[in-house]
Formats: structure tokens, sequence, C-alpha cells
């Protein structure tokens, strides 16, 4: 990266520009101006350009023109010809007095083409620019939507480089790079990149936090890094640690809305406490580091008791300095909120770890007798089916008998009727009963369930679709419907036996039959 910078310094020093007029955004870096100088003019003809084709190539490029003149403009880029713009210069300058130089440097081209980075970063949102403090003004021009929208976008990591940074700091999303970064350090930081368990945490605080306006993707993990080693970016640290802050703070709150324009966060407790979301001109690291630990605490195992207990906890100790900005004290006490929080959640625990595995085993329990419930519908299910077979074989025998025996044709015709009303009245009734049964069941130990796994930890227990419950349902559902199959065939079999009875019955009286 030092070669980037001291060929781009060289040339400035060369043409006897600063780089204080550059213009930068996160694509470019320009410079305009209107030369009246023929010295000035003397000195960009004569500056050699092998070092800046060398390293920049195709992403350099000053471009000549006089909006008085007829003559299209010209470039200085990759591959010039010096004859075509002294020619251009006397054609133009002699007559006008002037030329308007435009210097552009594209950054994007040379990131992605021809430097050492190019493979590494593919795969993230990249944000290259030359000096930190056109990076800071270039993302204090969003807010927190719009940072989510347009640069943190598309769930990929993000890398800022700011070649007027000596270290590089990152987190699993982020990475603010300075110029000693490399190949090795972006693919170490891209490596084994997952978003699932992130895509948890949102979903989790979705529930947890009434934020209309919330973000939908960015969370504290992408603003909180460790600054130490930074040192002279005081501005910059600041940012990523007020983001870091107002975020925590909202991920941590019941609800938040906007009132003129400013963000309140409403932390519902032993009290109701409002607090104004701020842009302080400084953040203390250590005490960031403890809010966002405090954060980290209450989402992980996504327990809503921790958030609870944190709230309460917080609305406490906030309330005894009253008339002091709530926003400053919770940095301040960040340290006390964080060790009290996990003392009084470990108190929490052992005080009702009896009545936690009691409910635990109630859940387990009711497992249990219902998949037993379901497991003797099943039983039921095939007894049934298995006693409509019987009984269809015992009508086909009872038939061929009455034939033999010459038995009249209206029992005959009485006993196919018989069969067909027994088989409808099962199906309409037991099978119709069992399902709305097993219905019942599958509602009931849901929401039950449901309801009782909120006091438990997700880890100690399955989801209600991972049950036994689950499982029978679905065996249970397999019988039934194959119950619903063989009766309609029996039926559609006796009511074909039942119209063509004569047909039969003359078909067998061919066929010698002993008596």
């Amino acid at each position: 990266m030092t070669s980037f910078v001291k060929c781009l310094e060289n040339f400035l020093k060369a043409v006897k520009w600063s780089s204080k007029d550059l213009k930068e955004n996160e694509y470019k870096i320009e410079f305009s101006k209107r030369i009246s100088d023929i010295s000035e003019i003397e000195c960009l003809l004569k500056h050699d350009y092998q070092e800046i084709f060398n390293t920049l190539r195709t992403a350099f490029n000053i471009t000549l023109s006089n909006d008085k003149s007829l003559q299209r403009p010209i470039s200085i880029k990759n591959g010039f010809n010096l004859d075509n713009i002294k020619e251009y210069i006397k054609d133009v300058f002699e007559p006008f007095g002037y030329v308007n130089v435009k210097f552009t440097l594209d950054k994007i081209d040379f990131y992605s083409n021809h430097s050492e980075l190019s493979i590494s970063i593919q795969e993230c949102n990249f944000y290259p620019f030359l000096y930190s403090c056109n990076l800071l003004e270039w993302l204090s021009s969003f807010n927190i939507s719009e940072l989510e929208k347009e640069v943190f976008k598309d769930g990929k990591q993000t890398i800022f480089l700011a070649l007027d940074l000596q270290n590089t700091v990152s987190n699993k999303f982020t990475m603010l790079a300075g110029n000693n970064v490399t190949s090795e350090l972006i693919d170490t930081f891209t490596k084994e990149y997952s978003t699932r368990e992130h895509e948890l945490l949102m979903k989790w605080r979705f529930k947890q936090v009434n934020w209309l306006e919330g973000t939908k993707w960015i969370s504290p993990d992408h603003f909180f890094m460790d600054f130490e080693s930074i040192k002279g970016e005081k501005l910059l640290k600041s940012y990523f640690l007020k983001n870091a802050v107002n975020l925590i703070i909202s991920f941590i709150s019941n609800y938040i809305y906007t009132e003129n324009n400013e963000t309140l966060c409403i932390i519902n407790g032993n009290k109701r406490i409002p607090i104004r979301l701020l842009d302080e001109e400084s953040y203390n690291q250590n005490e960031v580091e403890y809010l966002f630990e405090i954060y980290k605490w209450a989402y992980t195992g996504y327990n809503s008791d921790k958030l609870s207990i944190l709230r309460n906890l917080i609305t406490i100790i906030i309330c005894e300095d009253c008339g002091v900005n709530s926003y400053k004290l919770l940095l301040s006490k960040s340290k006390e909120i964080y060790k009290t929080v996990v003392n009084n959640f470990e108190m929490y625990l052992k005080e009702n770890v009896e009545q936690y595995f009691n409910v635990r085993q109630k859940i387990l329990d009711l497992i249990q007798n219902e998949s037993n419930e379901i497991s003797n519908q099943i039983g039921n299910t095939v007894n049934n089916l298995n006693r409509n077979l019987l009984t269809f074989l015992g009508t086909v025998f009872t038939f061929i008998i009455g034939f033999v025996q010459n038995t009249n044709i209206n029992l005959l015709f009485f006993l196919l009727i018989a069969f067909i009303s027994y088989v409808v009245i099962y199906s309409v009734y037991y099978l119709s009963f069992s399902k709305i049964k097993i219905k019942y069941i599958k509602d009931y130990s849901k929401k039950d369930i449901e309801r009782l796994r909120k006091n438990i930890f997700d880890s100690d227990l399955p989801k209600f679709e991972d049950t036994q419950i689950y499982e029978y349902i679905k065996t249970f559902n397999k019988f039934w419907y194959s119950s619903i199959v063989v009766n309609a065939v029996l039926i559609v079999i006796t009511i074909l036996a039942f119209i063509h009875l004569n047909v039969i019955i003359e078909a067998f009286s061919i066929i010698e039959i002993p008596k």
C-alpha cells in the first residue's frame, strides 16, 4: 500500500499540487483546476509518468480541456502520446490563455484490478480512502438506516481502508484497515464467515424490542472493536464507538421512537427510564467494552429473563442519580451494571433451579403422555382397519355360503347393505372423531409446550416439531389416510357387488359347487 501513496505523493510534489486540494469519495480521488501559468503546464508535460502507470495503470487519468475551444478534451492516461498533448496545449493555451485540468484516480479500478488485494476483497463491501478524515466525513453523511442500505449491505463483511492509519483492527463483520493491511490479513478476516448465528440474533431482537424503524441487519457487533492500537484517530474511533453504544442501548431497551429528530429509547423495569441517544465527542474504550459485554451477555442463549433482570437493574441504578444524563450515566456505570447483573442472574438461577427443573419435567411428562395417547389412537386405527378387512372377508364368505344354501336373494341384498352401512358409519364416526381428537392433542400440547418452554433454556428442550408427539402424529396421519383409502375401496367393491348382484349370482350358478 505504501507504493500507492508514495507514487501519488511524488506526482503531486512534482506538479506542485497540494494534497489538501484533493476531493475524495468512496470511489475516486479528484482534483480540478484552471491553469493559466505556462510553467505549471510544463511541469505536467515534463513529468515522467512511467512510475505512475507501472503502479496505478488505468486508474490514473488527467483530462485537459477548454470550454472556449472547439477541440475535444484530451487525456494523459496509460499509453498516451506526449506529442498529441503538446500540440493540444499549443492550440488551446496560446489563444485562450488557460487550460482546465481534471485529475482523477479511480480507486475501485486500482484495488479491483491492479492491487495485491484484488482477489481477497472480492466477497466484501470495500471502501478505500487515502485519508481517514475523508472516510469519517463520508460515513458521517449517513444515518443508521442509510448505513445499513448503502454501506453494510447484502449481508457481506465490510472493509474500510484508510492509508494514513498505521494499524488494522477488525471484528467479525467489519475491518478498519491501515497501511499495514495485507491479503493474508483480509483472508483471515473473511475465513469461515457465516451469517446464520447473526440472523438468529436479529430475529430474537425483533421479538424483544419494539423498534419499527430499527435495523434489520447491522448490530453493535458491526461497530465495536478494540481501538487501543489505533493512535491519534480520536474522531474516527469515537464514530465507531458511538454507533456501537447507540445500538447497544437500542437492543436492550423495550421500545424506541423518534421525537423531534432525536431517538428516544425507553427501558421499563423498576421504573420507566427514557434514554436519549447522543453523539459524544469522545468515548472511553473501557466503558464501551463493558457496555458491549452487557449486550453480549443479554443476547447469549436468547433468554428473555436476562433482559428483564437487566432492564430492572438499569432502572434502579440510573434512578439513584436523578438529574444526571441517563446516557452518560449508563456508560460510566457500565462496569458496575455488568458485574451486578451477572451476579443477580446467578442468584436468580439458584433460587429458581428447583422450579426450573419442575417446569422442564412437566414438559417432558406432557410430551410422554400425549405421545402415549397418540400411540393408542394409532393402535385403534390399525385394529379397526384390520376389523374392517375381516368383516369384508366375512361378508364375502357369508355370501358364498348363502348362495350354496340357496338363500333368498333379498337376504343377500340386506347383507351387502348392512356391510356398506357399517363401513360408512365407521368412517364418518370413528375416523372423524379420531382426527378431531388428534388435532386437539396437537394444538393443546403445542400451545402448552411453547408456553412452558419460555422459562426453559432453548438447549434444554426440543421445539415442538422435534418432539415424539410430532413424529407420532405423522405416523397416525399415514394410517388414518390408509384407512380412508381402504374403506373407500371396500365400499366401492360392495356397491358394485350390490348393483350387479344378479350377474354375480348367475355367474356362480354356472359353476358347479358341491353341496
